[in-house]
């Protein structure tokens, strides 16, 4: 709380000084700088800064410079300049200028290693044994842009102009700079490097960085039809093979950007590694020397960069309160980039663990924030980055990959070089798709909710697909997205993926079939939307196998399967809500349960594991466990939201923290609960339906089952102790059991439709 008032008050008094910027609309940049040359460790030059003079009367103007010295300030007319500077303020007296005038003036200073003063000491100027960088942003100092800590600016992300460099540095170093390289001059003992930027960009995206480098150079064709070569610059013979081995994939990621985005805006692509952190520097990308790790998450790294000059560079949001359309957006392309590098699978799960830290860690660490008008504390913070990454990504769902790329691009058309606010954007793409983004926005980026789906129900008749959609939010339940729209995955004889629409917190959605055969139904099956859940799901016909579901805790069990099997967890981040639970069952889980949806599931025998961890502040910690035979974990299944819970499971929990395993595994939804172990175990089945008749019971291994409602119907042994035996399909009203091996032993026998409730009895084989 302090730091949080400490920062406002700070804001508030950077704040008045501002408005002294805001007199002016700088048009160019001209740095000129000896660096790391005549005094180690320092640098010494002047920036000449061309501006228009936005208001009448104007005497002062102020720009802002860090921890500097400040010389002299020298009027175009080579006329010195009365000045005052307050770090981070140069206050500078003007002469008889009008409102619209052009003027120029040159801020003459030196100074030495400038960064911010917190913990982390990001930004600002390095001065490093063999390597001097800029990071042009500061995470903790307010304003975020940084370009004051080594050249005088304007330092906010929504003035923007033309810039050219001139950089002295020692013989033995080179200066690579942001833009186009124009020259070199070598005065023997020094070299002084040429660099302009023609585009008009935000102060925080221009850069240096000096040392001996060596080059990694790789030839990007694009689809575009121009060449350009991809450079990577390092100053450590130990980075060469990371390098050559991470880089020589990133045209794939280019071009899926550029496809995606429109061809690339800027002039190089171009990279350097530093030692302390990665920053889009327009040209000029500085790459963390620990993002060299050959893995995933380096690549990561590298195109996340990459996209900003789209999303950033290109279109700048307008404050930081709006980072979200800079961090969010650019990390939200990550997803692309490593598809297009790692194959779709793979991105997947790495964006599944963005994902579920959204949803299990970051309400712990930053709390339940919308993306938009976030705090100047948390400007950089995981609510702007990956919880806005999955908003975006939630965009692109909600109006369709089509026409979600097509108002992106118009939009970078038509707001290159300039910024872009939230409410911009939304009044942008509802304009150009004659879509209302309203509900959207309003439940999406101005909300701290996060909100629901889920497919309560389904039915098939008369070629009609009928789907009751259930939609809620949390923490705050009545922000849900008045209008809704997403993507639903039909899979039978034509598999295909249509778009459903509704209004409200309920809806029943009729789809026409025309004579289609109908498998499943499956919403957001490509993990596009960003509600609260994570699911995964797989194919298999191999037999025998366990496969683990990242981020589902969910385990699944092939026993015997004739084809193969579709099986889809999900695992819903929000309690169940209130409903009747069986006799003997105490409470539920009110932090999750699961819904399992496949094909072929009841052709196979397969089987789930859902976990649990009763433990305080975990999974399951409102449940509690305390091994007593009257409170004990149990886990519950129903086919539907509409059909009453039952026992699904016949293992007992004897720690806080494991996995209970299924009888079986069929469609419909599980939760764990606390019970009466007694009423409801497998040491005291109940039997559940009257029409269901097993004799004679106890036998001496045959029996008989009589079952009415025999289509589809399987009957499943189980030991006492919840071990699958052998499953079977009942093939008429009367199955014959002989199990005469078994004499003795004491089973369970549940008989499973999915359009019935579970049926359970004890059947004891006498001896």
């Amino acid at each position: 709380m302090k730091k949080r008032i400490f920062v406002a008050l700070v804001c508030l008094c950077l704040g008045l000084n501002m408005f002294a910027q805001d007199k002016v609309d700088v048009l160019n940049y001209n740095i000129c700088l000896n660096v790391n040359n005549q005094i180690a460790n320092s640098h010494i030059g002047y920036t000449e800064i061309s501006f228009v003079l936005l208001e009448q009367n104007t005497s002062k103007v102020e720009f802002m410079l860090k921890d500097q010295q400040v010389d002299s300030v020298i009027s175009q007319t080579g006329n010195s300049l009365q000045f005052s500077y307050n770090t981070p303020f140069v206050s500078i007296d003007l002469n008889n200028h009008q409102v619209g005038d052009t003027i120029k003036l040159k801020v003459y200073y030196h100074g030495s290693q400038v960064i911010e003063n917190n913990s982390m000491a990001w930004g600002g100027i390095h001065y490093n044994p063999g390597l001097v960088y800029t990071l042009g942003v500061a995470f903790a100092d307010y304003p975020h842009s940084y370009a004051r800590s080594w050249f005088v600016a304007k330092d906010a992300f929504d003035d923007k102009a033309t810039y050219n460099l001139a950089i002295t540095v020692s013989s033995d170093q080179q200066a690579i700079c942001g833009g186009v390289f124009d020259s070199v001059v070598d005065n023997t003992i020094n070299k002084t490097y040429f660099y302009h930027i023609p585009q008009e960009i935000s102060p925080y995206l221009v850069s240096m960085t000096i040392a001996d480098f060596s080059v990694y150079t790789l030839e990007y064709n694009s689809s575009f039809g121009y060449t350009k070569p991809i450079t990577v610059y390092y100053h450590k013979p130990s980075y060469e093979s990371a390098i050559n081995n991470m880089f020589a994939n990133l045209p794939l990621a280019l071009d899926t950007l550029e496809k995606a985005f429109g061809e690339f805006p800027f002039n190089r692509i171009s990279y350097c590694v530093t030692q302390k952190g990665s920053m889009e520097h327009v040209d000029n990308i500085s790459l963390a020397e620990g993002v060299l790790n050959n893995n995933i998450s380096g690549m990561s790294n590298i195109v996340h960069e990459l996209a900003h000059a789209w999303f950033g560079n290109l279109v700048t949001c307008k404050t930081a309160e709006d980072m979200w359309l800079n961090e969010g957006w650019t990390s939200f392309t990550t997803r692309l980039s490593l598809s297009a590098i790692y194959g779709e699978d793979k991105a997947k799960d790495y964006y599944r663990n963005t994902h579920e830290t959204i949803l299990k860690t970051l309400p712990k660490t930053e709390g339940y924030l919308p993306v938009s008008g976030i705090d100047s504390t948390l400007t950089y913070g995981t609510t702007v980055y990956d919880k806005g990454s999955l908003v975006a990504l939630s965009l692109k769902a909600y109006l369709g990959d089509s026409l979600f790329y097509s108002v992106v691009r118009q939009m970078l058309q038509d707001y290159s070089f300039k910024n872009i606010s939230s409410i911009e954007l939304r009044d942008y793409i509802s304009e150009k798709t004659g879509i209302d983004m309203n509900p959207f926005f309003n439940s999406m980026v101005f909300s701290s909710s996060t909100p629901h789906y889920e497919i309560a129900k389904k039915e098939i008749a008369d070629d009609e697909l009928s789907l009751t959609i259930l939609q809620r939010a949390y923490p705050d339940p009545t922000k849900t997205i008045e209008h809704s729209s997403l993507p639903l995955t039909i899979v039978g004889d034509s598999s295909y993926t249509t778009r459903i629409e509704f209004a409200g917190d309920s809806a029943v959605v009729n789809i026409h079939l025309n004579g289609n055969k109908v498998d499943n139904v499956f919403l957001d099956l490509n993990e596009d939307f960003q509600d609260l859940t994570t699911d995964y799901y797989l194919t298999t016909d191999s037999v025998n196998k366990r496969f683990d579901y990242p981020n589902v805790y969910f385990k699944l069990f092939t026993n015997e399967i004739s084809s193969p099997v579709m099986v889809r967890t999900t695992l819903h981040w929000i309690g169940e809500p209130e409903c009747e639970l069986p006799e003997g069952i105490d409470r539920i889980s009110s932090q999750h349960y699961w819904t399992v949806e496949g094909i072929n599931i009841d052709n196979a025998q397969v089987q789930g594991s859902f976990y649990y961890n009763t433990n305080p502040s975990a999974f399951d910690s409102t449940l509690g466990l305390t091994n007593q035979n009257k409170d004990s974990l149990i886990l519950l299944y129903r086919p539907d939201k509409y059909s009453p819970w039952t026992n699904a499971s016949g293992q007992i929990a004897n720690s806080s923290t494991g996995y209970l395993k299924t009888f079986g595994l069929w469609n419909g939804e599980y939760v764990m609960a606390m019970g009466d172990r007694n009423k409801v175990s497998l040491s005291n089945v109940k039997e559940s339906a009257e029409n269901v008749k097993i004799f004679p019971n106890p036998n001496d291994g045959v029996c008989t089952i009589e079952c009415p409602d025999y289509k589809n119907v399987k009957a499943s042994l189980y030991t006492i102790e919840g071990k699958f035996v052998k499953e079977i399909t009942l093939k008429g009203k009367t199955t014959i059991l002989n199990y005469k091996q078994e004499k003795g032993n004491t089973f369970i026998v549940k008989l499973f439709n999915s359009k019935t409730n579970t049926y359970s009895s004890k059947l004891l084989f006498k001896n």
